[in-house]
């Protein structure tokens, strides 16, 4: 096994802090994104503001029935961004119709076949975790591209198969 000079973790889990702290006893350990509280040894992204980006994205082309996939209050990173992208509807003078929020809970791809075929759905954000349990509805439906664009965070997913490009 090769012993590291030192470790770059990626949005840890808050679960594994404390064995950040051990590792660090053996070697240098860097977080970068989602840092235990007052860690010297980190840096932080703007969760909210990458939030907010996605909505003003949105927004700013008249789509406000947006479907947001994979939220979740036991992931920082997932809590911050969907923060963001509350406070951007808010700031507009809109309130974010929760009917389009799907958590991590539900069951993604049947609760959006049912938005879906309800009508009205002018997009979707998601992380990459969730890609594949939005993309197949909206394949299904034949939604995609300009009329339903898809917007993905794509940290930790391969994006090669992913049929609908955003455009502008």
């Amino acid at each position: 096994m090769h012993n590291p000079d030192g470790i770059l973790w990626i949005r840890p889990p808050a679960i594994m802090r404390s064995a950040i702290a051990a590792i660090r006893g053996q070697v240098p350990v860097h977080v970068l994104g989602n840092p235990p509280a007052d860690d010297p040894h980190s840096s932080a992204t703007d969760c909210r503001e990458a939030g907010r980006m996605a909505a003003a994205w949105f927004l700013d082309r008249g789509r406000r029935n947006v479907v947001y996939a994979g939220h979740s209050g036991d992931f920082d990173v997932k809590e911050g961004v969907f923060r963001g992208w509350e406070e951007e509807y808010a700031s507009r003078g809109l309130v974010y119709d929760r009917s389009f929020l799907l958590t991590m809970e539900d069951n993604i791809p049947e609760r959006l076949q049912i938005l879906l075929s309800g009508g009205g759905v002018e997009g979707a954000f998601t992380f990459g975790s969730e890609l594949e349990a939005v993309d197949a509805p909206l394949a299904a439906a034949g939604a995609g591209g300009v009329d339903c664009p898809l917007m993905v965070d794509y940290n930790f997913c391969d994006l090669s198969y992913v049929r609908t490009p955003i455009s502008g």
